[in-house]
């Protein structure tokens, strides 16, 4: 019986050491995030703080929503500075974390992924191309096309 107790009591210490564990983990995380977004707005050092999200996208272990949140922000300084390498972290985004919902919306917004699907379910599309448009344009008999 004391045996069992004695399991009993240890494993009861374990979780509640690893719950702490997490915890601090989270915490600390999250300043890391603050501490780089401040570097990105506040001083304006955009690839001090894409290396800072470099740095938190690969700690992050298993919390993908993190990680998520550190790939959109380093994207975000990649756009400011002009790069082509913000596209290539959007599309990582969608691809890789197809779990973390807003992440993938604002991606996919970014990417402008939107306007294509809504013109293809319209049926907008070019039928006539070229030099020998005609830029006036009329309406065809039955009224349902426009040249």
């Amino acid at each position: 019986m004391n045996r069992l107790l004695v399991l009993l009591a240890a494993t009861v210490l374990t979780a509640g050491v690893q719950i702490t564990s997490a915890q601090q983990a989270a915490a600390q995380a999250e300043k890391l995030l603050a501490s780089a977004q401040h570097k990105a707005t506040i001083d304006g050092d955009l690839k001090g703080a894409i290396e800072e999200y470099r740095k938190i996208v690969a700690g992050a272990g298993s919390n993908r929503a993190l990680a998520a949140q550190a790939l959109i922000e380093m994207a975000q300084c990649h756009q400011k500075l002009g790069d082509a390498e913000a596209r290539r972290i959007y599309e990582r985004i969608v691809r890789d974390y197809a779990d973390q919902v807003e992440a993938v919306k604002s991606a996919r917004a970014r990417l402008g992924g939107a306007e294509p699907a809504v013109a293809a379910a319209r049926g907008d599309r070019a039928v006539w191309t070229g030099r020998d448009v005609d830029l006036f344009g009329t309406i065809s008999p039955d009224g349902r096309f426009l040249s």
